[in-house]
């Protein structure tokens, strides 16, 4: 079966965040030095990139509740070890996901969540 090699990581998300009224979505991720942005109600076919999981994240809300109107949100995006193969894109989807949940006062379950969060990759993103 292969040798098992027992460790700890000191990796993790934080997505500190403020939500907004309007459906903006602004991002700052200090792993990319990078902003980006996007409306709730302008979202396009999953770009390249980490913004696409925050759209994921926006189109499965809206999949699950058939909400119309979604409101955004600004946040920055700290650490995550993006592109280490340790489920980091997984962490920001969920992360997305909690973040806009709360920002539109949704109560999601934890079996909603993993859901929503398998909607990102498998349906929006196609992984």
């Amino acid at each position: 079966y292969g040798t098992v090699v027992a460790g700890a990581l000191d990796v993790g998300i934080i997505l500190p965040f403020l939500a907004r009224q309007d459906d903006q979505v602004r991002l700052y991720s200090s792993v990319f030095d990078e902003a980006v942005g996007f409306r709730t109600s302008e979202l396009r076919p999953a770009p390249q990139g980490w913004l696409s999981y925050a759209q994921g994240a926006v189109l499965a809300l809206k999949d699950l509740t058939g909400m119309e109107f979604i409101k955004g949100i600004d946040a920055l995006v700290l650490g995550g070890g993006m592109g280490t193969g340790l489920s980091s894109s997984a962490a920001v989807g969920i992360a997305y996901l909690m973040s806009l949940a709360a920002a539109n006062e949704l109560d999601l379950s934890d079996h909603e969540i993993i859901q929503l969060g398998a909607f990102i990759e498998q349906r929006y993103l196609g992984l």
